[in-house]
Parts: structure tokens; sequence; C-alpha cells
């Protein structure tokens, strides 16, 4: 008779909810995380989407031009975890936030390429 062994890794290191997103933003201290979670909502439609940055672990959307390549032509960047990418975020807030009008912030370094990127922020209701 062979034997089935199972390995049981946390479900939470390959999957997220919109619960375990908002834990992980705040266990790993980011700054202003009301408004991050909006960007994370916002690049994934809620978590949901399927032809976006979400595919390659990252909920922000960070995007880099040596990352364009076939099967990603918008140069996503890639994350083997998803907690690697708020880890990312974390240390790119870290480096270029300093205080102020987060929103403005996200404006000046040219976050988005929307211009209604921040109002869409702003006018997101919260679900977590």
């Amino acid at each position: 008779m062979k034997t089935l062994i199972l390995l049981l890794l946390p479900l939470s290191i390959y999957s997220q909810t919109i619960d375990s997103v908002w834990a992980e933003i705040n266990k790993q201290g980011i700054k202003k995380p009301d408004i991050v979670m909006r960007q994370a909502m916002l690049e994934t439609m809620w978590l949901k989407c399927k032809d976006c940055s979400l595919r390659f672990n990252n909920i922000f959307g960070f995007r880099h031009k040596s990352a364009i390549k076939e099967g990603n032509p918008q140069g996503y960047l890639e994350f083997e975890t998803w907690q690697d990418c708020i880890y990312y975020y974390k240390s790119w807030q870290e480096e270029k936030y300093d205080s102020g009008c987060y929103y403005a912030f996200l404006e000046e370094v040219g976050y988005a390429e929307s211009q209604k990127y921040c109002e869409t922020l702003k006018v997101l209701k919260r679900r977590w």
C-alpha cells in the first residue's frame, strides 16, 4: 500500500484575501495603510483580476521597463509572494516618502498613469 504524504503549508503564503493583505500591510508598518490598501484594491480589482499584475504577486502594479518580456509586456515587477510585494512597497515608501499629504506624494512621484488615480482612491469604500 502506498502512503500519501501531504505537506501542509499555510495557505496565506499562496493566496491573498482582503483581510490577509490588510493584516500584512499593518504588520509591516506601512505608512498610510488605508490609502495603500486602497491602492492594492484598485490595482487588482479587489484581488480578483485575471490579467493584471496580480499574476506576478504584484498587488500594487509596480512596473519597470527592465521587466518587459514575453508574457509580461507591461513590465510588471515579479515577486515570489504577495508578502514580498508589500515588503517592496515598504522599502519604496521609506525611500521616497517623508511626510505630508500622501495623495500629493503619489501624484508627485508619478505613481499612476491616470490623472484621476488619487480621486478614485479617495472614493473607494472601505470593505476590510
